[in-house]
């Protein structure tokens, strides 16, 4: 066993190696460590590296603390630098993820309304003239569709609700409490 672990409380870089052979745990570090710091090392080395190990099963063992290496410090340096750079992407997906969201709730909202500047249009031919309004109620229930088709993102055509002779059918209907009109004798 031979890791890097990473203490971000003291900015220090260790180097624990586990010699099975000796049954014994030697750590360096990438400057001197002070007593306090050597105390929460050790403490954590025997608490979560060693019952990794024989550490614990085999008598005698070791924990020797090895001094400086010199080498670790362009570990830490490479480390910070990932770090650094893992953390600007992080910050730059939650940005994306954030001008999607923006943009989406844009959208349904523009849809919404558009949405509800269409009822209003059905509300006001409904009570409008019942000769025109097989015609335009036609139009607009396609003008509805489409809308409602891109609202749910299934296509952007038809956006402002071209009037296509293709599309639109006739559909007849009474008008509320209006009688219809006679239709001429033959």
């Amino acid at each position: 066993m031979d890791e890097l672990f990473y203490f971000p409380t003291f900015d220090l870089l260790t180097k624990i190696v586990y010699a099975k052979e000796a049954n014994s745990l030697r750590y360096a570090s990438h400057r001197a460590l002070t007593a306090d710091e050597k105390k929460v090392i050790e403490r954590y080395i025997l608490q979560e590296v060693a019952p990794k190990t024989d550490y614990y099963k085999r008598s005698p063992s070791l924990l020797l603390y090895m001094g400086v290496d010199l080498s670790l410090k362009k570990e830490l340096k490479a480390y910070q630098v990932k770090d650094t750079i893992r953390s600007i992407l992080n910050h730059k997906q939650e940005i994306e993820e954030k001008v999607q969201m923006l943009i989406s709730d844009s959208l349904s909202a523009y849809y919404f309304d558009r949405l509800g500047d269409r009822l209003l249009e059905l509300k006001n031919l409904l009570s409008g003239d019942a000769e025109a309004e097989a015609v335009e109620f036609a139009k607009l229930a396609f003008c509805w569709r489409a809308t409602t088709n891109t609202a749910a993102g299934r296509s952007a055509s038809n956006l402002f609700c071209p009037a296509r002779s293709s599309a639109v059918t006739r559909i007849l209907f009474k008008a509320p409490n209006r009688a219809r009109p006679a239709e001429p004798a033959s």
